[in-house]
């Protein structure tokens, strides 16, 4: 919980302990190796005629309702609509962006259409979870791609200092650092890479933090 990035007005962004997420280092709904999973928690709304319902905007990835919220669900009064989508403009008009964080966007994704699923696609919705780059914004949660639409928002980098300014540093778990990377230049991207910035995602390790990604150490924080 201490982790989670919760929108309470859509009940998307909760985090809840998963042990088959903890056993797996993984899978369905989990975010990377962390043992949290992503869960959902229905909004409640009145119907103005004096009866309580759990109406809902999209919930993003079709993911569980979180258990500590279970004793609140009548399960006949949820509303949860799976957009069906063939193009970037619906996608867009589903999605629950946070503007302050870069979480929450969608993309019409072919692949995601093609497969009725798969990383980072919202059940078969056709539509992509993907993040719009903040700058002093949180972390990318779910290691999300950056949404195609906002990629001439990201800088090039040829030293530290500009990848310094791009990053998005938790102070408390030690994960969002960046740093300047020859090989992320040079092949204009590839493993913990920003696409093409030039910079690479690493850790500053925290003692009892978990690295989300399993990062690299930071050059900078390595001989610390």
């Amino acid at each position: 919980m201490n982790h989670q990035l919760p929108n309470p007005t859509d009940g998307n962004g909760f985090l809840e302990f998963d042990a088959d997420c903890k056993a797996n280092g993984g899978g369905l709904h989990c975010v990377a190796d962390s043992g949290c999973r992503l869960c959902f928690r229905p909004v409640e709304v009145y119907d103005g005629q004096g009866g309580l319902h759990f109406v809902v905007s999209t919930n993003v990835g079709d993911r569980p309702i979180c258990k500590r919220f279970l004793n609140v669900v009548e399960s006949a009064n949820i509303i949860s609509i799976t957009p069906n989508c063939s193009n970037d403009d619906c996608c867009i008009d589903n999605q629950n962006p946070n503007e302050d964080n870069g979480n929450g966007f969608l993309e019409f994704n072919a692949e995601c259409k093609a497969n009725g699923g798969g990383l980072h696609c919202v059940h078969n919705s056709g539509c992509r979870l993907c993040y719009k780059p903040v700058l002093g914004g949180s972390t990318n949660v779910g290691d999300r791609p950056i949404c195609q639409r906002f990629l001439n928002l990201l800088p090039v980098c040829n030293d530290m200092q500009c990848c310094f300014d791009l990053q998005n540093p938790n102070q408390n778990d030690g994960n969002g650092f960046l740093e300047f990377s020859v090989d992320c230049k040079i092949n204009k991207g590839g493993l913990h890479c920003v696409h093409e910035t030039g910079c690479r995602l690493c850790n500053n390790p925290i003692p009892g933090s978990i690295n989300v990604g399993d990062r690299p150490i930071c050059q900078r924080f390595a001989m610390q």
